[in-house]
């Protein structure tokens, strides 16, 4: 008797239907804890995820890829001409260190990017002039080095790479500028690649013997990567 009571109390409690407020209490309980556990995995799987491709990265070397050679093979032949223009002011290493200081202060993740691509490209192009001076330096007689006004920088570094201009001005801070502002900054840099490029083309006039300040010509040698002696 106590056992069917029991169980009939049991099926009648069952039977009471609950309340709105109830029923919604619990679902919105149910639907709590399984967001909070999709925003937890969510988060797990972000920072594996971060670390996975940061580690495969440096793994790769992506970041700062890590080369042995030079992009470009340079190999100077004709050393009738001395010139140093490794740390001039319209030079690689200034170049460089103008945009990798800019970079910090640019308004948009896309300008620190394009501003860290070029002055890390420039660092390359640095590789590369010193690769030219060092092959146009080598094994070069006291006569040579006396012809090409090289005497009194040979006093102070031999043969060495220093950074200095043509005119053996040692590489100073003050041939590059930041301001903090994106515009100023910008302008900055497109006014120091045209000096640049008036600095390539006095040395290319040097080089054959002619002067002559024409874009148009020098564009040319750009693109066609040759030129005739005029």
């Amino acid at each position: 008797v106590c056992c069917v009571s029991s169980t009939v109390a049991a099926e009648a409690a069952e039977a009471v239907p609950t309340s709105p407020d109830t029923a919604i209490a619990a679902v919105s309980k149910k639907l709590t804890v399984f967001f909070i556990c999709i925003l937890l995995l969510a988060v797990i799987a972000y920072n594996l995820l971060s670390y996975i491709i940061v580690n495969f990265c440096l793994f790769c070397n992506i970041f700062f890829k890590l080369s042995h050679f030079l992009p470009f093979l340079i190999i100077i032949t004709d050393k009738d001409y001395h010139i140093l223009k490794y740390g001039g002011p319209d030079g690689e290493l200034g170049a460089s260190l103008r945009y990798l200081s800019q970079r910090f202060t640019m308004p948009m993740p896309e300008l620190k990017a394009t501003l860290t691509d070029i002055g890390t490209e420039e660092l390359n192009h640095l590789e590369m002039i010193g690769a030219i001076v060092y092959q146009l330096t080598k094994n070069s007689t006291p006569e040579e080095i006396q012809k090409a006004g090289l005497d009194a920088y040979f006093v102070d570094h031999t043969l060495g790479i220093y950074p200095a201009s043509a005119a053996g001005v040692p590489f100073t801070a003050a041939y590059l500028q930041s301001k903090g502002d994106a515009i100023t900054d910008l302008h900055e840099n497109m006014g120091a690649d045209e000096k640049a490029i008036y600095a390539l083309l006095n040395l290319i006039s040097y080089r054959y013997k002619s002067y002559f300040f024409d874009y148009a010509l020098l564009y040319s040698v750009f693109t066609a990567n040759s030129i005739d002696t005029p």
